[in-house]
């Protein structure tokens, strides 16, 4: 009988190694990834096209194309795909990054070859019906006046504006304005440009058969495209501000949205500086909970996350309190900051960061849906083939005087840019 008064002692993590898929090339010059893990009958298609935000000529394009490509196609009405989806118990989705578009599709495998041709369809010849388009641009436009009314969304929509320019496509603005100026031609236009055989890449995951790989390389494989536009360079003019409000009378809270101008992915330091970042804020006993939460009371949450890109990087801080607090929690994260640039980060809250991290990081393992968002990160964020395998090593080696020395590097003032929008002048 099994003996429930014993906890069971912990054991050490055991040494493991992520090996990265491969990539085949298929004649017709997409690229695709298979990745056959589980048991269970279940398939994923996740297929990523060059071209994303910074490549749209404006704002919104590339959102709205992802979010009604499936909304009719030469073969198929709108509601026949939502019918056939919902009749086989398909969940399909759309996503945009600074660079790329990604389509999914995931269903039973027997159901996969059903789906395909519609999914195909929908992928390669859209019609980008008007009815559709304008039902779409309104549930955004109405989505993003909402938004507008919420002090964390408006902080985080000034940071955007504070890190990138106004001007940029990566930052955001308020109320949807300029959706007002995309047509239905800009969509078609942008499709032609950058949905291309040479420029798509496909990552199949689940337990794949030889039948459903057969499948879906039948598919893709004997598509025949036109040429593709290239990517465009990363391009940024940040406002030479460290500290912008939004004044909203009248709220009872405040937002407030903070930045920490970091570095790239490809960063020697920039794993490191993530373990850092998570003993900050990354966790619910990190220091800004335990301090700003459970200490003072200032506010629900406050998380802090490194966000890195393959050209750079923030490390960004976000929460509501009162409006009264604003002050007090500002003055709380520079303190913070300043601990950890003063002083070595003791054992026992390295092991506690470890331990989360590691148990985070294994998730990667679970499925084969994990797996392949990993390998799709590769694709958006530049994440190195070799970054699970580092990360791991690096999370087992680091010390708290490393740690501290990436603090004293990175955690300082001159570095921080903070975003407030509330009843505050």
């Amino acid at each position: 009988m099994l003996d429930r008064t014993t906890p069971p002692s912990l054991q050490p993590y055991p040494d493991i190694q992520l090996t990265m898929p491969s990539w085949r090339r298929l004649p017709n010059g997409v690229q695709m990834c298979v990745i056959d893990h589980g048991e269970v009958e279940v398939n994923q298609i996740d297929v990523y096209f060059g071209g994303g935000i910074l490549e749209q000529p404006k704002r919104y394009v590339a959102q709205l194309l992802a979010s009604m490509i499936d909304k009719g196609s030469s073969n198929f009405s709108a509601e026949a795909i939502a019918e056939q989806m919902a009749f086989y118990g398909a969940v399909k989705g759309g996503s945009v990054s600074d660079h790329h578009i990604k389509l999914s599709l995931r269903c039973t495998g027997s159901n996969l070859p059903k789906l395909m041709p519609i999914f195909f369809d929908y992928i390669t010849t859209p019609q980008f019906d008007a009815k559709e388009f304008n039902n779409i641009v309104e549930q955004t436009r109405a989505n993003a006046v909402v938004a507008s009314k919420r002090v964390g969304s408006l902080s985080s929509i000034l940071l955007s504006q504070m890190l990138y320019g106004k001007q940029s496509m990566m930052a955001n603005e308020i109320g949807a304005k300029s959706i007002a100026d995309v047509t239905i031609t800009d969509l078609r236009a942008f499709h032609k440009a950058y949905f291309a055989s040479g420029n798509c890449r496909v990552v199949l995951s689940g337990k794949v058969t030889r039948a459903i790989d057969d499948e879906v390389t039948r598919w893709f494989g004997s598509w025949q495209s036109s040429s593709f536009q290239p990517l465009s360079p990363w391009q940024s003019q940040p406002i030479d501000l460290r500290r912008d409000v939004i004044s909203m009378p009248g709220a009872l809270q405040s937002g407030i949205a903070a930045a920490v101008c970091a570095i790239s992915r490809e960063h020697p330091d920039y794993i490191g500086l993530r373990i850092l970042t998570t003993a900050l804020g990354g966790y619910f006993g990190s220091r800004l909970m335990s301090n700003i939460r459970e200490d003072k009371g200032y506010t629900y949450g406050i998380h802090a996350y490194l966000a890195g890109r393959k050209e750079e990087g923030h490390i960004t801080i976000a929460t509501e309190c009162a409006a009264q607090h604003t002050e007090a929690v500002i003055d709380e994260i520079r303190h913070e900051m300043q601990r950890l640039r003063e002083q070595p980060m003791p054992d026992e809250e390295l092991a506690l960061v470890r331990n989360h991290m590691m148990s985070d990081l294994l998730k990667t393992f679970d499925t084969a849906f994990s797996i392949a968002d990993y390998v799709g990160s590769t694709i958006t964020v530049g994440v190195q083939p070799d970054y699970f395998n580092r990360q791991y090593s690096i999370l087992q080696t680091i010390t708290p005087e490393q740690l501290q020395t990436l603090a004293q590097t990175y955690l300082v003032d001159q570095r921080l840019c903070i975003a407030i929008a509330g009843p505050v002048k």
